[in-house]
């Protein structure tokens, strides 16, 4: 996004309309009372994405979430169009069984997907400038996969894949340099090739992970050529 974006192109109402964004995971409604499927409140979210449009940058999660959920709806209500779900939970169409709880399930993976690629930061002066305090960089605020499996896992995921990483490198090349080993149900082992360490992304690669445990509620010890990730 360019920096002399106007304003309301910086704006995340500008594309819920231009999309025509009806249903969104922050006005649905869940099936079971009381039931929170969101992480942070919508006006955060838009706050989060001034935030970024405003220094060059669109966040496409948050707009693609927002478009799955959308559609989802849409789709759900074209196809169970007249069923009455108090009388039978299940519809059955074109070889698909449809009912009201996965309106919950593509809220809840939405809310994921919108949510997953949003940063704490340790700039506290910056944040609360753009009404981003429950972002400001401490441990009540980090990621947790007791809270949010979901969304911990596409965080996860999101930072140690390597092949977005090392652009110059085929794909192929890049997963056959790497190794990840599953010690526990809560703990994970990277390992790389010493010649990985000689591309220019490495450090890059490699510190994210590190980092991991500044916004998520992770330990991460490094040795050698290895990295044990531990929630």
């Amino acid at each position: 996004m360019p920096l002399n974006t106007s304003n309301s192109q910086k704006q995340l109402d500008f594309y819920l309309g231009n999309f025509n964004i009806i249903y969104t995971p922050y006005n649905y409604v869940p099936q079971k009372y009381g039931v929170c499927l969101t992480r942070f409140s919508e006006q955060l979210i838009k706050n989060y994405f001034f935030y970024r449009a405003d220094s060059g940058n669109c966040e496409h999660g948050i707009i693609g979430g927002y478009l799955l959920f959308d559609r989802f709806v849409k789709n759900f209500y074209k196809h169970t169009k007249n069923h009455n779900f108090d009388e039978e939970p299940y519809f059955g169409k074109g070889g698909l069984n449809w009912r009201r709880e996965h309106l919950d399930h593509a809220a809840y993976i939405s809310d994921a997907i919108i949510c997953h690629n949003i940063w704490l930061s340790n700039n506290k002066e910056l944040y609360e400038a753009y009404g981003l305090s429950p972002l400001i960089e401490e441990d009540k605020n980090k990621l947790s996969f007791v809270d949010y499996p979901l969304q911990f896992v596409l965080c996860l995921l999101d930072t140690i894949e390597p092949t977005k990483r090392f652009e110059e490198l085929p794909p192929k090349v890049v997963l056959e340099s790497i190794g990840i080993e599953i010690i526990e149900p809560t703990s994970i082992k990277i390992y790389w090739k010493a010649e990985l360490q000689e591309e220019k992304n490495f450090l890059r690669w490699r510190d994210s992970i590190v980092n991991l445990k500044d916004w998520m509620k992770v330990e991460t010890k490094e040795e050698g050529s290895s990295i044990t990730i531990e929630w």
